[in-house]
């Protein structure tokens, strides 16, 4: 099943398949994709598969169950680097496949600002400290790291969503009234993921700069 809005190839073959949990669960996250999460209801789920509300308790527990497989389903998307190169590169690529993961879904994001899907994710976070330790980065520094990779990330997508959306600030021609800003944002020459790239590489080179780091399994 794509992301985003299903096609009709899509929704036909969610229709034939047998009911499953799993079956369940990707359409509430075509539910959510196309309508919200406010639209999520096991009416509406219901709907979505042509069937009684009760046979859905057949396959999950109640909504609160749903979303937190929904999590789940987005979060298995996000791309674990492998080991080849240095920590800094393992840190670039798993930050941008996490922000990619949530600019496909982007109304599953109120659930990572609940918290959700790190209570499910702790065996990540934990790799996620054990190869940036091993990189070399100062053990003190590696939560606050974190912590800053995930908020950039997130912003960048809620940012990115809106854009597509078109409810993104938009200064128009009114913005030529304050020069140094409108001048600001047409200078801009970079892409949306090339602004994420440098963001992410900023913080990165903030926390440890290129001439503190031992990279001691940088392999590149």
């Amino acid at each position: 099943m794509t992301a985003g809005n299903p096609s009709i190839e899509d929704t036909q073959a969610l229709a034939a398949e047998p009911m499953s949990r799993d079956k369940v669960v990707h359409a509430a996250l075509a539910v959510i994709d196309r309508e919200g999460l406010g639209a999520l209801n096991m009416r509406r789920l219901a709907t979505e598969l042509d069937v009684t509300g009760g046979l859905l308790y057949h396959y999950v527990d109640n909504k609160a169950d749903i979303l937190q497989s929904v999590a789940a389903l987005v979060l298995r998307e996000v791309k674990v680097p492998d080991d080849k190169g240095s920590w800094r590169q393992w840190a670039i690529e798993l930050t941008t496949s996490f922000r990619e993961a949530f600019v496909r879904h982007p109304n599953v994001l109120p659930l990572m600002m609940d918290g959700l899907p790190r209570r499910m994710s702790t065996r990540a976070y934990s790799r996620s400290v054990e190869v940036l330790i091993d990189g070399g980065v100062p053990r003190e520094l590696v939560s606050t790291m974190m912590e800053g990779l995930e908020a950039i990330a997130i912003g960048h997508a809620m940012y990115s969503s809106a854009a597509l959306r078109g409810t993104a600030p938009d200064f128009g021609e009114g913005g030529q009234n304050f020069s140094p800003l409108h001048d600001a944002l047409s200078a801009v020459a970079m892409t949306a993921d090339e602004r994420f790239h440098a963001c992410i590489t900023a913080l990165l080179d903030g926390f440890v700069p290129p001439e503190q780091r031992s990279d001691r399994k940088d392999r590149t």
